[in-house]
Order: C-alpha cells, then sequence, then structure tokens
C-alpha cells in the first residue's frame, strides 16, 4: 500500500494504478453529479472524463519519467490543455457572461485528476469535499445571504411588425432593471414580433407587478419572464 500514497513513485503495480484510477473516477463523479443539476454545459460524464483522464496522464507521466527524474512533463501539459475545455463551458449573453464556475470546476477537476495519479489520495479525498461544499453548500448560501442582483429572460410577444422598443424599455427601467442585451425577431408566418431582453434585476423587484404591467400594454399578445441563470 505504500505505493499507492506516496507521490511520483514509479514502483506502480496493477493494483495501484487501477486504485488511482477508480479514486479519481470517484471524485469526478461526486463533483460532476453536483454540475449536473445545474444543467451545466460540462457535467456528470465531462467531469468524470476528465478527472480520470487526468488520473491517467499523472500516472503515465511518473511512469516515463525515466533518468530525468521529472514526472510533471505530460502533467505540465494537461494543466495547459484543460484552459482550452474550461473556455468551451462559458457562454456569453451580450454584456453576461456565463459558466465562469463550470469553467473553475473543470480545472480543479484536473487539478484533481492528477493528484490522484500522483498518489495524493487523501489530499484528494479532502480537496474532493472542499470542491464539493465550494460548488454546493456555498452556491445555496450565496443566492440566499449574498444576492443582490439577478438576471431574467424578459420576452414579449406583439401582434405585427413593431421594432420600437422605447415603451418596453421605460416599463422595465420603471422597476430598475437593468438591460443588459435586447433581440428582436420576427415571424412572417405568425405575423408575430417577438422582443427578447436580458435584464438584471434587484432581488427585491416586484416582478409579480412586473407581470401584470406587461399584461396590460397594448398590442402586448403574450410574454414571459424566465429566470436566465
Amino acid at each position: 500500500m505504500d505505493g499507492l500514497f506516496t507521490a511520483f513513485t514509479r514502483d506502480l503495480s496493477l493494483s495501484i494504478i487501477l486504485i488511482r484510477l477508480s479514486v479519481g473516477f470517484i471524485a469526478g463523479a461526486i463533483i460532476g453529479a453536483e454540475r449536473e443539476g445545474h444543467t451545466t454545459p460540462a457535467g456528470l460524464r465531462t467531469h468524470i472524463l476528465i478527472c480520470t483522464g487526468a488520473s491517467l496522464l499523472m500516472i503515465l507521466s511518473i511512469y516515463v519519467a525515466g533518468e530525468s527524474n521529472d514526472p510533471g512533463r505530460i502533467a505540465a501539459q494537461v494543466v495547459s490543455g484543460i484552459g482550452f475545455l474550461g473556455a468551451g463551458a462559458i457562454l456569453r449573453f451580450g454584456a453576461t457572461i456565463q459558466g465562469l464556475t463550470t469553467a473553475a470546476s473543470i480545472w480543479a477537476t484536473a487539478a484533481l485528476g492528477l493528484a490522484t495519479g500522483a498518489g495524493f489520495i487523501l489530499p484528494s479525498a479532502f480537496f474532493t469535499v472542499l470542491l464539493f461544499f465550494t460548488l454546493k453548500l456555498l452556491d445555496s448560501f450565496e443566492k440566499k445571504y449574498m444576492r443582490h442582483s439577478e438576471l431574467r429572460a424578459v420576452n414579449i410577444w406583439l401582434k405585427g411588425k413593431q421594432f420600437e422598443t422605447v415603451k418596453f424599455n421605460r416599463i422595465l427601467a420603471g422597476f430598475h432593471g437593468e438591460i443588459k442585451n435586447t433581440e428582436l425577431a420576427y415571424s412572417k408566418e405568425k405575423g408575430e414580433t417577438m422582443i427578447r431582453y436580458i435584464v438584471k434585476f434587484p432581488h427585491a423587484a416586484d416582478l409579480p407587478k412586473l407581470a401584470a404591467t406587461l399584461g396590460e400594454t397594448s398590442k402586448v399578445l403574450k410574454f414571459r419572464i424566465n429566470q436566465e441563470f
């Protein structure tokens, strides 16, 4: 069992390799399951693949280190390459950005995989707990006690071609909404115009009253207010 917990040892038996890969799989699954619950671009399978793959690459890096005694070569490339995968999880909607937490979790999961592959099993287990605590529990704490504003998608359907947005801009501003992005689309088949806003509202904004105001506005066929994130 010494080879299991000793970092950078080349004494890698098959059982030690399988145990380290299994730990990487389990750790990736724990973090991935939490992200899956948020319907993020990188979920359960992505995090498992990242963590397990990084573990195998770390084991391979240790094994092929040879006389140079530098097991960090392949690991360094993992650290560099994971940035491209993390960038793919970041989405931009006008002036707003989504996916930074998922990108950070991808980077942290890769580090977790390298640690398990290197034999740092107990630190990896502790780091997994810290990651899960940060993503799960601190998310609830942040939403409950630290959220001062939130993004909403406000979709408004109008009859005919109606590209004038000044009236709705004023309505949203009246509820202290900060417009981040505006999209206009006209359906010739339905004869309808859709205006889609991404708006940052204060956490205490009276959205039911906003809905009532939009419902009473002339030429509005229907509307929908969604939580954007």
